[in-house]
């Protein structure tokens, strides 16, 4: 059975945009990868979320970024989307686990609740706002990296199949390691985002721009 996943980040209070996915797309799954806001109020950032939760036919997930407000990290649901930060939701529909770890609050703790389910059977998909280090999708453009070496451990531990997050705008693209996928949509504040559709074939991504 077929799954259309959209997939954006670092929306940065950008409505319009979101307004424009409308148009475009009508997909089963939503993911966001946090930074809904820049700097923001709570409210600004649950009013954003519920304009972006009917984008989802079935349901979706979000994690809180950096230029959230903390308060963000409490909320457990807005519309169709679900919190995952530091947890694990199991999707039967999807046949999926989504871990989720926001843009602060990376204590030992929130990666301990995450790992906590980590023999998941289902499809193990991370959301994360942070990429994990050492990617292309964390690379910057002199040639850096700016990821987090705590989630890359994370990421070798938990070893999910699908790696979405944002965080930094031109990390835009698609890696591998092994069998795992790691995405990073670009920030939709800019137009940028991606598709991730699932099949008992295969799993493809594809990146896209609204204009």
């Amino acid at each position: 059975m077929r799954r259309d996943i959209l997939i954006i980040s670092d929306i940065h209070g950008n409505k319009y945009n979101i307004e424009a996915l409308k148009e475009e797309t009508s997909p089963d799954y939503l993911l966001i990868l946090g930074d809904i806001t820049t700097f923001g109020t709570l409210d600004e950032a649950l009013e954003i979320l519920e304009e972006a939760s009917s984008l989802a036919n079935v349901s979706g997930y979000f994690v809180p970024g950096n230029c959230d407000p903390f308060e963000l990290f409490k909320i457990n649901s807005v519309g169709k989307l679900y919190n995952v930060h530091g947890k694990c939701k199991e999707d039967r529909e999807l046949r999926a686990c989504i871990y989720g770890l926001g843009g602060q609050d990376l204590t030992e703790n929130t990666f301990e609740g995450v790992l906590k389910n980590r023999d998941c059977k289902g499809l193990k998909i991370l959301i994360s706002h942070r990429p994990p280090y050492g990617t292309k999708i964390d690379k910057l453009v002199w040639g850096g990296h700016a990821g987090h070496e705590d989630i890359a451990r994370l990421v070798s531990i938990l070893n999910p199949k699908l790696v979405f997050s944002g965080h930094i705008h031109e990390g835009r693209g698609v890696d591998k390691a092994g069998d795992m996928i790691l995405v990073n949509p670009g920030p939709l504040e800019e137009g940028y985002y991606a598709i991730c559709i699932l099949s008992k074939e295969e799993i493809d991504v594809k990146l896209c721009r609204i204009y």
